[in-house]
């Protein structure tokens, strides 16, 4: 009876100290568990306001600790935010590895990919990621990214479009589809009227164009523009045809021609510029003009320097013209522009010295004259285009005599 009992006895106390152990190891799992969750508090907090360097060294502590996707995808967002994409992908692919659909891992790669300009490999994980997120809004957006970014603006419009046959109430998807349907238009035709008004000895001066735009793959936006001009109660016509090539990753060109035939245009003209991309949003060209008169002909070469700052572009383009007598002509011009939603709205000044002969206003090349330009660029309704601008110019009209020249300028455009 006395051994059952001490059996039982011990038997009990074993029993009691097996729940304490589990019961300490319990407490223990508890106290880690609360203590990762207010680290990886804390390591948000550091993330989120600039301190990456420390928010990872918590969130290395915390991954020594447990297995943590969230603390692992925080800290490839910082790597992300440094701009170090190899070791960010490190962290990604560490926790796609052990589960491949992972909604914020994947959300957290196509960023990664995107920003890293990695566009094909972007479209495969995107397309993957819509297999097990369908009709995904959020990747779905992405994807639309992805194709605009490789150019294939007309695929990016079916996504959008199938995608609100199944979300027909969608605002952003909407949003996006109207942002995106000017960037497929191909062709623009436009038409421009100018009004010069002189104080002193000219009658007013009458141009006005009519020209058609067409993009294409070969030779980048091509124009082709039919100008008249009334001068010295002269008609006159010139056509004139225009390209915009794309050279190469970080080249483009201007080519010009034109043909008129009267004396108040060119007889022909022509002219080039090459256009090279710079580091930090800067650019520069070189380029000639060539104007042919019945009475001579003009050779003005021309540099330009520019950058894009934010929503801004500043620029500096001058002219060069020889003559025969060694006296050279020097002209300058400074450009600023704001963009607003997109390149075509946005207002421009424009403040020179000397003639240009991107004027097409213009037919004295040798005279001088202070100018200064204001010009609106506004879209309507995506498809139409209006540009309206107004310049003063203080011009030689003759050696040592001025006169002032009012110039107003409007041309109203449809893309399609």
């Amino acid at each position: 009876m006395f051994t059952e009992t001490y059996v039982l006895l011990q038997t009990f106390l074993k029993m009691r100290f097996y729940y304490f152990i589990l019961f300490l190891m319990l407490f223990a799992f508890s106290s880690f568990s609360q203590d990762t969750d207010s680290m990886f508090v804390v390591m948000k907090d550091k993330a989120y306001n600039g301190y990456r360097n420390e928010a990872r060294e918590i969130g290395h502590n915390i991954l020594s600790i447990e297995k943590n996707n969230d603390v692992s995808l925080l800290i490839a967002r910082t790597f992300m935010w440094d701009s170090n994409f190899d070791s960010a992908m490190v962290y990604l692919d560490r926790v796609l590895l052990t589960k491949s659909t992972y909604y914020d891992a994947l959300d957290a790669k196509l960023d990664l990919l995107y920003w890293k300009d990695d566009y094909e490999q972007g479209l495969l994980v995107v397309n993957f990621s819509l297999e097990h997120h369908r009709e995904d809004e959020n990747f779905i957006l992405k994807k639309v990214k992805f194709l605009n970014s490789l150019n294939r603006k007309e695929e990016a419009i079916l996504v959008l479009q199938h995608a609100l046959i199944v979300n027909t109430s969608s605002l952003r998807l909407r949003e996006r589809l109207y942002e995106l349907m000017p960037e497929t238009f191909k062709n623009k035709i436009s038409i421009n009227y100018t009004l010069d008004h002189f104080s002193k000895v000219l009658v007013p001066w009458h141009y006005a164009n009519i020209q058609y735009a067409r993009s294409t793959k070969l030779l980048g936006t091509v124009v082709a523009r039919m100008n008249y001009a009334n001068r010295f109660k002269t008609n006159g016509i010139q056509a004139e045809l225009d390209a915009y090539p794309t050279l190469s990753k970080y080249h483009y060109a201007y080519f010009n021609i034109g043909y008129g035939g009267s004396g108040i245009f060119p007889a022909w003209r022509g002219g080039t510029d090459i256009y090279q991309k710079l580091p930090n949003a800067f650019e520069m060209a070189l380029g000639f003009r060539y104007l042919n008169f019945s009475s001579s002909n003009v050779m003005i070469y021309t540099a330009y320097f520019g950058k894009y700052v934010g929503n801004y572009w500043l620029g500096v383009r001058t002219f060069i013209t020889p003559s025969n007598n060694n006296k050279t002509s020097l002209s300058g011009t400074f450009l600023v522009r704001k963009y607003f939603e997109d390149d075509q709205n946005y207002v421009g000044l424009r403040v020179g010295y000397g003639v240009s002969p991107d004027n097409k206003n213009n037919i004295y090349y040798n005279l001088q004259s202070k100018n200064m330009r204001l010009e609106y660029n506004k879209t309507f309704q995506k498809r139409w285009v209006m540009n309206v601008s107004l310049n003063g110019e203080m011009q030689e009209y003759v050696v040592d005599n001025n006169r002032f020249v009012f110039t107003s300028d409007i041309t109203i455009g449809r893309r399609f």
